[in-house]
Formats: C-alpha cells, structure tokens, sequence
C-alpha cells in the first residue's frame, strides 16, 4: 500500500531546498490549477523510465 506524504507549504527558498533534498518534492499549493495539473499528469503518464536510474 502506497504511504501518503504530507504536504507542507514551505515559505522561504531555504526551507523548499532543504525539503527538496529530504522529501524529495516540493509542494507548491495554488501554483496551477485543475486544468493544468491534468495536462501534467496526462504528460507524466506518457514518460518512459530510463532503466539505468534505478
């Protein structure tokens, strides 16, 4: 079963960096809309994984 991350909005570049290299991601609340969060995610689904990255 997949684990829920939390999403904490960070306010300041220090703290986004230093949750980027701990979490990995950066949550950007309000930054794009529904419309657009489909496209993106419509895109990801298309990438192929590069195999050596694992």
């Amino acid at each position: 079963m997949a684990k829920t991350l939390p999403l904490v909005a960070d306010q300041d570049l220090e703290s986004q960096v230093e949750a980027l290299e701990r979490e990995g991601y950066i949550y950007f609340p309000g930054v794009f809309d529904a419309l657009e969060v489909d496209e993106l995610r419509a895109i990801m689904e298309r990438l192929n994984a590069i195999p050596a990255c694992f």
